[in-house]
């Protein structure tokens, strides 16, 4: 009976300290719940270590330079991954990249490579936690979007990616959504 107690006793103490973890990023209320947008007031609370979201998702390329729009988009990806620095307040940065890849002849469709993600402050905004995202690619822009999620704030995000190169007669253009389900702790470094 003594071995069952100290193994109780050990998961116990276990997740106290996951707990201790987890309450650390929760706003002074504990009233985040599940698929909420972050505020910048929820941010500015928060103390963990810096972190990235390695984020994934679908682009679709809907106009090509050399076949004007297209009947059928061409699906491809949109991958990435973003810095946030709670202690200095700040998203982006570092090794932050996007990128854009649509398979096939690269003279038709929209491969970007990796594209840099300028660092921003956060800390003299407010209101929600959405960001234009300052890119090294003028013919891209991109809007990043913060959720509180299982009681964590900002553990998840979103962001919509627009490709437009404007070119003169036929450009090619496309969107896509990439979404990441986890803050990891750690920055981007090594990933690139």
């Amino acid at each position: 009976m003594a071995g069952v107690t100290e193994g109780l006793n050990n998961l116990t103490n276990g997740l106290n300290n996951l707990t201790s973890v987890v309450s650390q990023d929760k706003n002074s209320t504990g009233s985040t719940s599940a698929g909420n947008i972050t505020t910048i007031p929820e941010l500015n609370e928060v103390t963990s270590p810096a972190s990235h979201y390695s984020l994934s998702g679908v682009f679709e390329q809907t106009q090509s330079n050399s076949m004007s729009v297209l009947q059928n988009p061409i699906q491809g990806t949109v991958t990435g991954s973003i810095d946030i620095d709670f202690a200095n307040k700040t998203i982006g940065g570092g090794a932050s990249f996007l990128n854009i890849a649509v398979l096939g002849d690269t003279a038709k469709y929209i491969n970007t490579g990796n594209v840099s993600v300028s660092s921003q402050s956060y800390a003299e905004s407010s209101g929600s936690a959405i960001f234009t995202l300052s890119l090294n690619n003028s013919s891209m822009n991109a809007v990043m979007t913060l959720f509180n999620s299982g009681g964590v704030i900002a553990q998840e995000a979103s962001v919509k990616v627009n490709y437009d190169d404007h070119g003169t007669s036929t450009p090619n253009v496309g969107a896509g959504t990439c979404t990441a389900d986890v803050r990891v702790e750690g920055t981007t470094q090594g990933l690139k």
